[in-house]
């Protein structure tokens, strides 16, 4: 039986409430805030390499960077009983980025775009899988119907 909010979002399209504003207006703002800083940050970055901690985290700093985002994913994963297919994705993902790093491995500054996409793709996401029929139950926001909950 389709409950009300279905039979109300097939007659008009998904309702967008505020809380996909707020999904939105973050992934405008970090768009934003990437395009803002490409007068500066090159050469902002580079100053920050050449220094001992700057080549340490741009070097193998990164890479600890990752590892850790991606502990943390596996720990959000386990919290909320996760399926084995959300494990497959991030370890195709994980495999992809340390496949990246390592092939840039002598480009350091090159490197930090890696992080830069994942969260603008985890961004993007979170505002469009709301919209998406079929993708009720991937969807990574919070709600009171458990929307945040992987299935």
């Amino acid at each position: 039986m389709v409950g009300a909010r279905e039979a109300s979002e097939h007659r008009t399209g998904p309702q967008v409430s505020m809380s996909s504003t707020r999904r939105w207006a973050a992934l405008g703002a970090y768009v934003a805030a990437i395009y803002a800083s490409l007068p500066f940050a090159p050469r902002l970055g580079l100053r920050f390499l050449r220094t001992a901690p700057g080549g340490w985290f741009l070097g193998p700093g990164l890479a600890l960077v990752v590892v850790a985002g991606a502990v943390a994913l596996v720990l959000a994963l386990r919290r909320r009983h996760a399926p084995a297919r959300a494990y497959a994705a991030l370890a195709v993902a994980a495999a992809g980025y340390a496949l990246a790093l390592s092939w840039l491995s002598a480009q350091h500054l090159e490197r930090t775009h890696l992080p830069e996409y994942g969260i603008a793709a985890w961004l993007a996401w979170r505002a469009v899988a709301p919209l998406v029929p079929g993708a009720r139950g991937l969807r990574g926001g919070s709600g009171a119907r458990g929307g945040h909950r992987l299935r």
